[in-house]
């Protein structure tokens, strides 16, 4: 006997709202903003937003008795009522995939801004955290000013992560068949990201921290050196970056992110190259 749907299952027949909200409902029946998200962007494929998805999420947003005393939501639904093409931000992500790319987004967001925090004057009570900032920066944090520089980029990540644009390039003829994610030149305007297949093989704050990596390319703008200092693929510490060039440089944050948010991570892989031979390329 197929298991019993919820009210809100019954009033939706796409495929992938219908994938999104059974997931969003199978823990407490509830939906939660960011799992509102994910079934908006669901629908936002290459093809556009339909009149019949919209019609679909506008009936779970109508009829769901969780989200009518959360502020946040219903000015999601106001902001989706009033534009829908507004959310076509994901985009050719197979459903598997799509959820996990909507997850790591929101967590980058938040891993960015307590990267920003933990460079305030007031969490400089941890010797830890201290070496990690000259492991990575090679500064110290007395020299406000340029902590200060470091603080601003990590404070722009939190800020328009979750505003930028992401392109699955799932056959590998975007960019390099060695990257994970890369940003390119020419989506500057829109912060789009490429993500390959690659991406999804990699530990979860490996992938947080690429995606940081991305967004201070495009924080630099358009430079002949993409990286100052040179490449870090594998994370040993210290990187060894004169800071005038790590300041620039978007290896120095996404380690400092992801020994911040796990100071135990095991570096000395290059995580491209090994990734290419687990898939096979």
């Amino acid at each position: 006997m197929p298991p019993k749907k919820f009210f809100l299952e019954t009033l939706v027949k796409d495929k992938g709202i219908a994938s999104a909200l059974k997931r969003a409902l199978a823990d407490d029946a509830r939906l939660s903003y960011e799992e509102v998200l994910a079934m908006i962007y669901s629908a936002c494929d290459d093809n556009g937003i339909s009149p019949d998805e919209i019609r679909e999420i506008n009936a779970v947003l109508d009829n769901s008795k969780s989200i009518r005393n959360n502020s946040r939501i219903m000015e999601l639904k106001r902001q989706f009522r009033n534009n829908p093409q507004q959310f076509m931000k994901y985009r050719d992500f197979p459903d598997e995939k799509l959820f996990t790319i909507i997850q790591d987004v929101q967590k980058a967001a938040r891993l960015s801004q307590k990267c920003m925090n933990s460079l305030t004057m007031s969490y400089w009570s941890k010797p830890e955290r201290e070496r990690l900032l000259k492991a990575t920066f090679n500064v110290l944090p007395n020299g406000r000013d340029s902590v200060n520089e470091i603080q601003w980029r990590f404070n722009r990540c939190w800020k328009v992560l979750n505003g930028a644009s992401f392109q699955y390039d799932s056959q590998g003829t975007i960019m390099a068949k060695d990257h994970v994610a890369a940003a390119p030149h020419a989506g500057r305007a829109k912060k789009l990201v490429y993500i390959s297949a690659n991406y999804f093989l990699a530990p979860e704050v490996y992938r947080l921290g690429a995606l940081i990596h991305e967004m201070i390319h495009h924080f630099n703008g358009v430079r002949s050196d993409a990286h100052p200092g040179g490449l870090r693929t594998d994370g040993r510490l210290p990187l060894n970056i004169p800071y005038r060039q790590a300041k620039y440089n978007p290896y120095c944050y996404q380690w400092y992110a992801v020994y911040l948010e796990q100071p135990n991570y095991t570096p000395g892989i290059n995580f491209e190259n090994e990734l290419i031979i687990k898939a096979g390329k």
